[in-house]
């Protein structure tokens, strides 16, 4: 049964894509990219229960949302489906982590340099305290002197860090893709031969065959030199 050439060409290359990628190297940075997201969403939880309205926009949620997604794309091309579809809608994601994780660290850095910030209501200083663990932090010797204000900027500059750690995660996931494809292009185009074009039927004219004219029979010398034949 002849096989579809389209087909062939897209066997030989998610073949050659499988071959090409660095799938260790991609559980390793998902498996780190777990851990910070973890991180992202317990420093959150953390600067929500210091204090609820200052500084506070839920960015760590909706990020380390977003780095779940990821992480299990990442997971699925290294491990499950390892095709350029899958690697490409992995690498979709990625930019779109990329734009979540600079909005964190935006708002991350605002916070920091004024952890006052109050977004949530116009009147945050009229609040009553929801909920307050303060306390928590300072029952480590280091932090004992801190206020809720010193709290929630120690935990914005954690979370400031593993956002940035997972920036680092997604260019690496990029430029691994880039590479990737540029790799599998060379191949395609100088490794393969092109798929063989299924063979034209051939068309044969006919034609009316010319009459050719007998020619008729030359009578021979009877002193010819050779005996007729």
């Amino acid at each position: 049964m002849p096989i579809d050439p389209i087909l062939q060409a897209q066997f030989e290359r998610n073949l050659a894509w499988k071959r090409a990628w660095p799938r260790c190297l991609l559980g390793f940075i998902s498996s780190t990219e777990t851990v910070i997201a973890v991180a992202i969403l317990l420093t959150e939880a953390g600067n929500v229960l210091v204090d609820f309205w200052h500084t506070n926009l839920f960015g760590g949620v909706w990020t380390s949302f977003v780095l779940f997604i990821n992480i299990i794309l990442i997971y699925s091309t290294a491990c499950c489906v390892t095709t350029i579809g899958a690697s490409t809608c992995a690498f979709m994601w990625n930019l779109l982590t990329l734009l979540t994780l600079a909005a964190l660290i935006a708002l991350d850095i605002i916070f920091i340099m004024n952890p006052t910030t109050c977004w949530l209501t116009p009147t945050c200083s009229e609040q009553p305290q929801v909920l307050s663990l303060n306390y928590l932090i300072q029952m480590i010797p280091i932090f004992r002197s801190y206020t809720p204000y010193d709290s929630k900027k120690l935990l914005l500059e954690i979370q400031l860090g593993c956002a940035g750690v997972a920036c680092t995660i997604s260019f690496t996931y990029i430029i691994t893709y880039i590479v990737c494809k540029i790799r599998v292009n060379k191949c395609a185009v100088y490794g393969y031969p092109a798929p063989a074009q299924p063979q034209q039927p051939q068309i044969h004219h006919e034609y009316p065959a010319v009459e050719v004219q007998k020619m008729p029979w030359v009578n021979q010398i009877p002193n010819a030199p050779y005996a007729p034949y």
